[in-house]
């Protein structure tokens, strides 16, 4: 892993060059990979060892202002997109599930 300067993102081992009907056709990677960057980058391994898709993860504790926007940088970085400013709202950030639809459709739109 390698320390990103931008917003102290750290780089993950994920294919960056995700082909795109790959990422739609299997959410449920997205998903899995939400959730692993969640686990091991935000909640610093003090936290759960598994996060529910439909957990709430703001009001569970395990992402806050400053996490959201890792998730972006994250997002970004492994996906190929871009999250708009008026994207950024609770509801695409509280769930991985929500998130994870963010991303689908991000990158359906970009394709």
């Amino acid at each position: 892993m390698k320390q990103d300067g931008r917003l102290g993102m750290v780089e993950h081992s994920t294919n960056s060059s995700l082909d795109a009907s790959v990422v739609k056709a299997n959410i449920g990677v997205i998903r899995q990979q939400l959730a692993d960057f969640v686990i091991t980058e935000l909640c610093d391994g003090k936290g759960p060892t598994s996060i529910g898709h439909e957990d709430d993860l703001i009001r569970q504790g395990f992402v806050d202002s400053l996490g959201v926007l890792r998730i972006v940088g994250f997002i970004e970085q492994c996906y190929g997109v871009r999250i708009l400013d008026e994207e950024i709202v609770v509801a695409n950030f509280r769930t991985i599930s929500s998130i994870a639809h963010l991303v689908a459709h991000k990158v359906k739109c970009k394709a």
